[in-house]
């Protein structure tokens, strides 16, 4: 897969396994970059990694953190 390929919102939910309107939200908050292309939403593939890669890294710090309480 190209790292270059966008998404649309439909199929980045289905990779995340979130719907559609949670992939909205998470742009709207700035979570997950993206921009329009005419009145369509598109999420870079490499940004969609990034941001499981980052969900992963905050998952694990946030159990580090609690053992240590």
């Amino acid at each position: 897969m190209n790292s270059k390929e966008s998404l649309n919102a439909m199929e980045v939910a289905e990779l995340l396994n979130i719907t559609k309107n949670t992939v909205y939200e998470l742009v709207k908050r700035g979570e997950l970059p993206g921009y329009k292309v005419g009145k369509k939403l598109r999420i870079d593939k490499a940004d969609v990694n990034q941001y499981i890669e980052s969900q992963k890294t905050d998952r694990k710090s946030t159990r580090l953190n609690s053992s240590h309480a």
